[in-house]
């Protein structure tokens, strides 16, 4: 008997994931077995998951997966190729799965694992030294160099689930061919667009960052530049309690505690950047959560200091949260004010630094 293995994020289950279950037994015999490797709560590039892995796993099990394997957090938040090698090394863990089954825009294996060998080869690294001196962005120059080799079947490259694919292919040849490649057509969208003939894509479910298309974020960047604002944005509050506490402590003098904590943060911040790129590989969006961890760290820390120096002079008490009409729509009034004044500074920044 069969045993299909799909690595998949499910962010959210689909009717395009249920056809390809589907497909996967037409093809291998009605009762082919399929495994899973999901991404837990944290998805590509940092994002995190619309739902969390226990609905996910329940929906996909519900969709026709007979088996969910979690991929962990470090290989399913990074870039295409730790993904594809983490969710590859999952399920030949597993021991029985016999078909490693991806969809991709070809829908052809020949021109991806032309793709896959031509870029673990010793030529197309020497070539790709040539074209990124160039200053073409990476996946330019590696499509470049790639079409001197081995011609049009480096047009693969140019599509996101093609790109994938390639990877898959990549670690299957890393681990000498566990699994055997079963490579189906992707239908209806590619990765976030918007088509509407087939099945939208999780990412298109979502929706096109439109902010992000308003202030015109080049292509090159603009996933990244999604990643980095995303995490940011969830996790607003420990910014939020840091400049809370720092805040308290400067009002009644104390400023040279908070500068103290910021220095600490940034030397933290930096450190943990380099060690979720370099070792992590957790790209953009690991500079992100490095932010958030070291100054969350600052804040915990200050309000630490706060207990212990400043107990009974800044921790609130009961009559404290007791409203009074006035102050309220004094301190309405001032931030409102405040508010006003940053948005008009932000957006004539943004206006300014469009192209």
């Amino acid at each position: 008997m069969a045993v299909a293995g799909i690595i998949a994020e499910y962010n959210p289950f689909h009717r395009g994931h249920a056809w390809q279950i589907q497909e996967v037994r037409r093809r291998l015999g009605a009762d082919t077995a399929v495994v899973a490797c999901m991404s837990g709560n944290f998805v590509q590039r940092g994002d995190f998951a619309i739902l969390a892995k226990h609905p996910r796993a329940e929906a996909a099990l519900a969709g026709g997966v007979d088996l969910v394997l979690e991929l962990p957090t470090p290989w399913s938040a990074a870039t295409a190729e730790r993904f594809a090698q983490g969710g590859a090394a999952v399920l030949a863990a597993a021991g029985v799965v016999t078909h490693l089954v991806f969809g991709c825009e070809t829908g052809s294996l020949p021109p991806l694992a032309a793709a896959a060998e031509c870029l673990d080869s010793p030529a197309f690294r020497e070539a790709l030294g040539r074209y990124t001196g160039r200053g073409m962005t990476f996946a330019a120059a590696r499509q470049a160099a790639a079409r001197g080799l081995i011609g049009g079947a480096a047009d693969c490259l140019s599509t996101p689930n093609n790109i994938l694919a390639v990877e898959y292919l990549r670690a299957l040849n890393a681990m000498g061919g566990p699994m055997e490649p079963l490579a189906l057509p992707r239908l209806g969208a590619d990765h976030d667009s918007r088509k509407e003939d087939g099945f939208l894509s999780a990412a298109a479910i979502l929706g096109l960052r439109p902010f992000l298309k308003v202030l015109e974020t080049p292509e090159t960047i603009f996933q990244e530049s999604y990643s980095y604002i995303s995490v940011i944005a969830v996790f607003m509050v420990v910014f939020f309690a840091y400049n809370l506490c720092a805040g308290l402590l400067r009002a009644i003098g104390d400023s040279m505690t908070p500068l103290f904590f910021l220095i600490f943060s940034s030397l933290l911040n930096i450190v943990l950047d380099y060690a979720f790129i370099r070792f992590l590989h957790m790209g953009v969006a690991g500079t992100a959560i490095a932010t958030i961890v070291s100054q969350g760290i600052s804040a915990v820390l200050c309000f630490l200091y706060m207990i212990r120096r400043y107990r009974t002079l800044l921790l609130p008490k009961r009559d404290d949260f007791r409203p009074e009409g006035g102050l309220w729509t004094e301190l309405l009034k001032q931030g409102l004010s405040v508010g006003f004044m940053m948005a008009i500074v932000m957006i004539g920044s943004t206006v300014i630094q469009r192209p």
